[in-house]
């Protein structure tokens, strides 16, 4: 079976977007945990670091191995590269509290604007206009991650400001997040080249299974699927415990020292 292709500037596009993610998610733990005076012990930012290239190295190695290559026949290991990791990584969450330290000490404001890289789905769109994705994909899943990437930064600026209805349009924001995937993972899946396939029109989605585009649902799909997560979560919380949605949104505040200042009074 022939292997797809992806043209040379969507396989740049790609990886600079990877890269970004993985530098700011590396660099968003660095400075939230020093910012806030976090104790001393392993280091976070390595930790994540070495979380995040594993991940990225074991995507990288599959994908070069062609295992989540779209085949008419046999399973289709597309599905586990996309599920797989979001698994793990609700699985480390509830398991490791030192896991659960770091995910804490991210700001909401950030966990929101992580998303404008998400701009790389008007990749999707030009390959639709160079007949190389199917509408039934490209449209949707490109759109949606167009319109998410557009707002994230000025939903983070709302919520960090504190503007009213802030907190409402940041839960929305993440609910149309994981629509978008939802959207663009099944319409992928059912429109590659598999046993599961449901439209048959050409061309299929078998370049979204390959290198380096293959990275999107196996590498990137699944991070902004666990951020999504952790900010609906943190979203909640402070909806639920009075005064708490205050502090989150001011979180490089330094703690003030009560005693110096009632000793220099």
């Amino acid at each position: 079976m022939d292997v797809p292709v992806a043209p040379g500037w969507a396989s740049v596009v790609v990886y600079v977007d990877v890269a970004v993610v993985v530098g700011a998610a590396v660099l968003a733990v660095v400075a939230a945990r020093r910012r806030q005076g976090a104790p001393g012990g392993p280091n976070p930012g390595g930790l994540a670091a070495a979380a995040l290239v594993g991940w990225l190295g074991i995507a990288l190695a599959l994908g070069s191995a062609h295992a989540f290559q779209a085949r008419s026949q046999g399973i289709p290991w597309i599905a586990l590269g996309v599920g797989a990791p979001i698994v793990v990584g609700f699985v480390a969450f509830f398991l490791f509290p030192q896991v659960r330290r770091i995910v804490d000490s991210i700001p909401q404001a950030w966990l929101l604007a992580i998303h404008w890289p998400r701009l790389v789905g008007a990749t999707f769109l030009v390959l639709l206009a160079e007949h190389r994705l199917p509408a039934v994909f490209a449209r949707p899943a490109g759109w949606g991650d167009v319109l998410i990437g557009l707002t994230a930064l000025p939903v983070a600026a709302a919520y960090l400001a504190g503007r009213s209805g802030s907190r409402r349009l940041a839960v929305a924001f993440n609910l149309l997040g994981v629509a978008d995937f939802v959207v663009a993972i099944g319409t992928g899946f059912l429109a590659s080249p598999s046993p599961f396939r449901l439209f048959f029109g050409q061309p299929s989605t078998s370049l979204m299974t390959v290198l380096p585009l293959v990275l999107v649902p196996t590498f990137l799909v699944p991070f902004w699927t666990l951020v999504h997560a952790a900010s609906l979560r943190a979203l909640f919380v402070a909806g639920k415990v009075p005064g708490h949605s205050a502090v989150a949104r001011k979180p490089w505040r330094q703690p003030v020292n009560r005693a110096h200042g009632a000793a220099s009074r």
